[in-house]
């Protein structure tokens, strides 16, 4: 029998052996189940094989627990290496697929300390540590990892983990304790610890960050957590009651020291092995002033002095970022918070008001007598305009004008109101307009032009004129306003006789331009002035025959400079590559060619 075969049969015996004798009636270590673990979730995947000490990914097994070395007593001292199922820190929230392993007896705890565990995953790792042997198997339900619609799954329960798992580290989830089922918060098994409080790096909190932060610890021995707080360097002992207490003092505000973590020296403890839990840090209350406040689209002038901090102790510094007032309300600015070496930012908030009454101006010129012809509509629509502006912002929109007294049928006075309310409710002063309703008025010009072809770089000549049936011995002193796009250009005055008022332009594109006219004249009875804006005129200017003629000349040259320098450019580069070739031949002679060769060449001959 060749040797290796001879090894396999002793094997084979020893382990036969061993079965019928009951060399491992309990478990042990020599025990080893290579059936494979069913892992769904990918975060208990992951932390299980750090548990384990395996490479991330790799296959787990049933008995993977029951063989690995952490887990089995020291020969001579006793001691044990772990005592508990490492999970802490892994986003590790639901435990179910633990109960495929086979663990030792010296396996009794469950680290699942900073997992963000809230109280529904807590509910499903209770039924969980519920699950028995006898019940050989769990089917998977909605909310389980690895679960299918349709489709039945089971996984293999091989412990009573209602009796194995003794304690179950909770320290620093997201638990609310205070609404936590009475029989959980009572059950010895789970250690609570410190809940909703999350460290970040800066070490400075203000006490909205950490009011909601509670406590529980319950124990009679203290040989598998060790716990202590301070504040201002004063040391107060955790309650040990059972009980909820906040962990922070809300009329306390200052610095704090507080570690949750293992005994040093207890060595066989449950969680020997955890992180430890020690943080220096200082709570503290900032907050604006609330006599502070900034009128709306002011200046933000915010100042340190503003700013009140407790619980800062030493020197503390501050920078304000800027901050928007164009809204009324709450605004938060950003605020940088030094004390000492350490430093962060915190957002504060400011009262925005709006105490400056809207305004009201009437169109044009903020007139407030208006003569109408008789029978022509007056309504929002033909009202010459009005606007309403609060701090810069235009709200004309609100504007609620009061047209209701006027009979365009009667010839007679009477009176328009305006008034405006804007959006924080204060209100404009109300303004009046009288309109006087008259058969003959003076109320549309015509605006034209008296040039038939329009040509760029040419005078154009534009008249305006008052319009309709009007008797213009009524009205005097006709000053024109121009504008061109917008624009103010030109001011002008009117024929007494006719009203009329000429001008010339120059266009110098062919882009289409408007031309509009704003007329101010005078009521010779009674100097009343009359405000009337003209219909805008387009205009759009055309290049002359020899402009054309000129640019396709242009036009030519160009074409033709571009032809020959081109020309230039392939001949250039032709030239260029034959020299190149030339260059290159094997029958072209080589640069640098020594004469000294043809010298010796012809000496040769000469000494035969």
């Amino acid at each position: 029998m060749k040797k290796k075969h001879l090894i396999k049969s002793l094997i084979l015996g020893l382990a036969l052996f061993g079965s019928i004798f009951g060399i491992s009636s309990t478990k042990s270590t020599i025990y080893a189940d290579d059936t494979t673990a069913k892992i769904y979730n990918s975060h208990l995947q992951s932390a299980l094989c750090q548990a384990l000490d395996k490479v991330p990914g790799s296959a787990l097994y049933y008995g993977d627990f029951l063989n690995n070395a952490k887990y089995i007593p020291d020969g001579e001292t006793g001691n044990i290496e772990k005592r508990c199922i490492d999970l802490s820190n892994s986003k590790v929230t639901d435990i179910l697929e633990i109960i495929q392993f086979d663990l030792p007896d010296t396996c009794v705890a469950l680290d699942l300390s900073g997992n963000n565990i809230t109280n529904d995953n807590l509910k499903k790792i209770v039924d969980t540590l519920k699950l028995t042997k006898a019940d050989s198997t769990y089917t998977l339900k909605e909310g389980d990892a690895g679960y299918r619609q349709g489709e039945e799954k089971k996984i293999a329960i091989n412990e009573d983990w209602n009796t194995q798992i003794l304690k179950v580290n909770l320290n620093n989830n997201n638990l609310d304790l205070d609404s936590l089922d009475e029989s959980i918060l009572n059950d010895t098994r789970f250690i609570f610890g410190i809940q909703n409080f999350t460290p970040n790096p800066t070490e400075m909190y203000t006490l909205d960050e950490v009011k909601n932060a509670r406590y529980c610890f319950k124990s009679t021995d203290h040989n598998y957590i060790g716990t202590s707080l301070y504040y201002n360097e004063s040391n107060t002992f955790f309650q040990d009651d059972g009980k909820v207490y906040k962990l922070f003092d809300e009329t306390k505000l200052g610095e704090y020291k507080i570690h949750i973590g293992p005994l040093t020296d207890s060595p066989t403890g449950y969680f020997n092995n955890m992180s430890s839990f020690d943080y220096d840090l200082k709570v503290f209350t900032a907050k604006i002033d609330d006599s502070f406040w900034i009128e709306r689209k002011s200046f933000f002038n915010l100042t340190s002095d503003k700013i009140i901090i407790n619980g800062l102790l030493g020197d503390v510094k501050l920078k304000i970022k800027d901050a928007p007032t164009s809204q009324i309300g709450l605004i938060d600015v950003l605020v940088e918070i030094t004390n000492i070496d350490t430093s962060r930012y915190v957002t504060l908030q400011f009262l925005v008001k709006d105490t400056i009454a809207p305004v009201i101006n009437l169109k044009p010129y903020n007139s407030n007598i208006l003569y109408w012809r008789q029978n022509k509509e007056f309504n929002k629509d033909t009202d010459p305009g009005y606007t309403g502006t609060d701090s810069g912002d235009d709200i004309s929109f609100l504007v609620y004008a009061d047209y209701s007294s006027i009979d365009i049928t009667k010839l007679g006075t009477y009176t328009i109101k305006y008034n405006l309310t804007d959006l924080a409710g204060n209100k404009a002063l109300e303004v009046s307009r009288v309109v006087v309703v008259q058969e003959q008025v003076l109320d549309e010009i015509t605006l034209k032009t008296k040039t038939e072809k329009l040509i760029v770089g040419q005078e154009i000549v534009l008249t305006v004129q008052p319009s309709g049936n009007i008797d213009m011995k009524k009205y005097k002193d006709f000053v024109y306003t121009w504008y061109l796009n917008g624009e103010f250009f030109k001011t002008t005055s009117g024929d007494q006789t006719s009203g009329q008022s000429t001008t010339v332009i120059t266009l110098d594109n062919t882009k289409e331009v408007k031309i509009t006219v704003e007329l101010v004249a005078k009521q010779d009875i009674d100097d009343a002035e009359i405000f009337v804006s003209s219909e805008p005129l387009t205009l759009k200017a055309e290049l002359s025959d020899n402009s054309a003629i000129i640019i396709a000349m242009l036009g030519a040259v160009g074409i033709v400079t571009i032809v020959m320098i081109t020309s230039l450019i392939i001949n250039y580069r032709k030239k260029h590559k034959t020299a190149r070739k030339t260059k290159n031949s094997p029958n072209a002679p080589k640069q640098n060619q020594d004469i000294k060769v043809i010298k010796d060449y012809k000496d040769d001959n000469k000494n035969k």
